[in-house]
């Protein structure tokens, strides 16, 4: 004898709400739970796993109802109260222009595709005995050195932080 598990047989109906584009063709489907984690199966969540392609062409697409964020980077902060990321002041554009002879035809330069721009601070408000605001700068998230200016108030605990002005100024509101 071994055990056997009951299977309990659920009815779905599939009705088509939006299209992707290039999912199929399919070669195979299955229903599957979403795991949240290892350990843990997210209650009433189903996605469906589709096979398709062949060859270098094969591919698994993962069709399901909500958004999944994934995780790549964790960090504890027990006393954090909250946190904001906020752009810093906009690079400083160059002033001095190249002046060519007319007599030149001007030659095509490759168009260079705009860095993605990226937040500059991470403000931290932490709570605890003695509130206070820690701010972390650029995309290593560093502290800020001794002899470095900072604009910021962080002798207590920080009520919101966000950019204004088409994100060319940042506004910090400091608990009272």
């Amino acid at each position: 004898g071994g055990v056997r598990e009951a299977v309990v047989a659920k009815a779905y109906e599939f009705v088509q709400v939006d299209r992707t584009v290039n999912v199929g063709p399919c070669a195979d489907m299955a229903l599957c739970s979403h795991r949240v984690s290892e350990d843990e199966v997210k209650r009433d969540a189903v996605e469906v796993v589709t096979a398709g392609g062949g060859n270098k062409q094969g591919k698994l697409c993962v069709l399901q109802k909500s958004l999944n964020p994934m995780v790549t980077t964790a960090v504890s902060l027990p006393e954090a109260q909250a946190v904001w990321t906020v752009y810093g002041p906009p690079a400083e554009e160059e002033e001095s222009e190249v002046k060519k002879e007319p007599e030149e035809e001007p030659e095509e330069e490759p168009e260079e595709e705009p860095e993605e721009e990226a937040h500059a601070y991470m403000v931290i408000s932490l709570g605890g005995d003695e509130p206070k605001t820690v701010v972390l700068k650029g995309r290593e998230l560093e502290e800020f050195d001794d002899d470095e200016q900072m604009d910021f108030f962080i002798e207590g605990a920080t009520v919101c932080v966000a950019n204004i002005f088409n994100r060319r100024r940042i506004v910090q509101v400091p608990r009272r």
